[in-house]
């Protein structure tokens, strides 16, 4: 208690003290792909941290073909060290720019955790933040062992079955509502950010209209 995760782009993750210390980076980290504006992205603790010293993190990950926005979970022991780490989440259609990661996580008390991807750069992947089969410019819905929760919009239908919402930009802010729901903000391409509310299955734009 009384301590804050805090992510480096550069690839450390380290605790910072109520009193203002800060600790060495913690081990166990996935190699992080620290190229443009990628990088160690989000982080958020488990809601039931106090018993399972869960942690979850976003950042971007160097595949055959490119980088990704990918999400992760491992377990924060209090040596400082993380293990048990596997990832939860890895998006498909890599790109080689290092452009629009997003990204935000929240691990949910219902055991699910909500993870925001970007487009990657509309130059090159902005027919992709349209395609359902995408995880470009997508909300995303995973349950915490990576596996897809029954109640995704796609599943059963043709898409991929962990996205919940299309068409988004870059979203790089997001926050849960008092009633529990998600709030997502993306950034406009010449200003126009979008505050959104994404719902199940609905289509947000990007790149047909933005601005």
């Amino acid at each position: 208690s009384g301590q804050f995760l805090v992510t480096e782009k550069s690839g450390d993750l380290r605790l910072i003290n109520a009193d203002g210390s800060v600790s060495r980076p913690l081990s166990g980290l996935p190699d992080v792909a620290a190229q443009g504006q990628g990088g160690l992205l989000d982080v958020a603790v488990s809601p039931r941290f106090a018993q399972d010293r869960t942690i979850f993190w976003t950042y971007a990950k160097s595949v055959r073909g490119g980088l990704v926005t990918a999400a992760a979970r491992g377990t924060l022991n209090t040596d400082g060290s993380l293990t048990d780490v596997t990832d939860i989440f890895v998006q498909s259609d890599p790109a080689r720019n290092g452009r629009h990661f997003g990204s935000r996580i929240f691990p949910m008390a219902d055991g699910t955790v909500w993870i925001t991807t970007g487009d990657r750069g509309a130059g090159d992947s902005g027919d992709l933040v349209q395609d359902i089969d995408s995880t470009h410019g997508k909300v995303i819905r995973v349950n915490a062992d990576g596996s897809v929760p029954a109640g995704n919009p796609f599943v059963g239908r043709e898409g991929d079955d962990q996205i919940w919402s299309v068409g988004h930009r870059n979203m790089q802010g997001a926050a849960i509502g008092p009633n529990g729901d998600l709030w997502t903000i993306e950034h406009g391409p010449r200003g126009g950010d979008e505050l959104n509310r994404p719902a199940a299955g609905l289509n947000y734009g990007w790149p047909v209209v933005g601005y």
